[in-house]
């Protein structure tokens, strides 16, 4: 009889540890082993947002247009990240959604990455990335051989104060050729550029075939859009024309900026990084699947006649911003000369470049 209860005190006591056992938090933040010598780890998953304006910054992302996800290991903490991207039709909607927490990241104008950061210090807005190259061509009808050859000319821009116009702009003027903007029905100026704008790339189209312009300055891929339709053609090179000005530097039009929440953990934006990095190849290697893949996100892009030619004039790529600065402040500079306000007031400072 005692033996029997003995048993039983045993038994009892081994039951009760088992089921602690079964109660140990698998969450816990550090290394759980069961008696398989199996080890699983706690999870802290995080999700961040790019947002991306329509059109060519949106093919800088083709390849993580549905997603992309990050982990990584360490102290017995699995670190995961879910990085999603969110389409919008203008940089104004990208501005808004950074400013307001929306987005966690953007690809956005350079001189927009500089205002925001101006505008909303909190944010330790970084630019970590260049990942547009310029896309901004001159079209029309007659061949073009220099600045002067606009001369007594109407050239039509979307939109006053945007990159085409401003970078447009500063070229004529290194060239020692006036501009003379146009105000309605304001005769031309036989010694100077006349410049016009329209509100959309309709107005550009109608200005060019109704003769109210004879050359128009846009961004891939409406150039594509317009040349068809208008039977124009590409005459000027905008990206050429800026390394001829300044020296041999490259053109830098758009990139990835991020908040601090983002760039804490580098592991993470190294994977992101190398990522884009891999974006040009998958874009030029999915051509026949671009408008697919676009429609799924509901992009205006879904339309386009996709053509290696179109890419090249897209000029995507990735290049870290810390390695071409030089590039990036010249375009900062040429812009805050134009106008400080779209800066932000004053150019960024070292810790801007990531």
């Amino acid at each position: 009889m005692k033996k029997f209860i003995a048993f039983l005190v045993v038994l009892v006591a081994l039951l009760s540890f088992s089921a602690c056992g079964e109660k140990v938090d698998r969450n816990f933040t550090g290394d759980q082993s069961d008696n398989t010598g199996k080890t699983e780890n706690s999870k802290v998953e995080t999700s961040f947002t790019i947002g991306v304006v329509d059109g060519a910054p949106s093919l800088a992302v083709a390849n993580i247009l549905k997603g992309f996800d990050f982990s990584r290991s360490s102290d017995g903490v699995d670190y995961i990240y879910h990085t999603n991207v969110s389409v919008v039709s203008g940089a104004q909607d990208v501005r808004a959604g950074v400013l307001n927490g929306t987005f966690d990241m953007a690809i956005t104008p350079l001189n927009m990455s500089a205002a925001i950061s101006n505008a909303k210090p909190e944010l330790g807005l970084k630019l970590a990335a260049v990942n547009v190259f310029g896309c901004i061509y001159v079209i029309g009808e007659d061949d073009i051989s220099g600045f002067s050859d606009f001369k007594g000319k109407t050239v039509i821009s979307v939109g006053a104060g945007g990159t085409p116009d401003v970078v447009f702009r500063n070229l004529v003027s290194k060239s020692n050729v006036g501009i003379n903007l146009l105000n309605g029905n304001d005769p031309a100026d036989e010694e100077k550029v006349n410049l016009t704008f329209a509100d959309d790339a309709s107005g550009v189209v109608a200005a060019l075939k109704n003769g109210a312009a004879d050359f128009a300055i846009l961004g891939e891929p409406a150039v594509t859009t317009v040349c068809k339709v208008t039977g124009k053609k590409v005459v000027m090179n905008i990206q050429e024309e800026w390394s001829k000005v300044y020296s041999d530097l490259e053109f830098v039009q758009a990139g990835l900026c991020m908040s601090n929440k983002v760039y804490t953990d580098t592991n993470y934006v190294d994977a992101l990084l190398l990522k884009l990095g891999e974006n040009k190849k998958y874009v030029y290697d999915n051509i026949s699947s671009l408008n697919d893949i676009y429609e799924e996100v509901q992009s205006s892009l879904k339309s386009v006649a996709f053509s290696a030619e179109l890419l090249d004039r897209c000029n995507i790529g990735m290049k870290r911003a810390s390695e071409i600065k030089e590039d990036i402040e010249a375009f900062l500079t040429a812009v805050y000369d134009f106008n400080p306000q779209q800066v932000g007031g004053s150019l960024p400072d070292e810790s801007f470049y990531y």
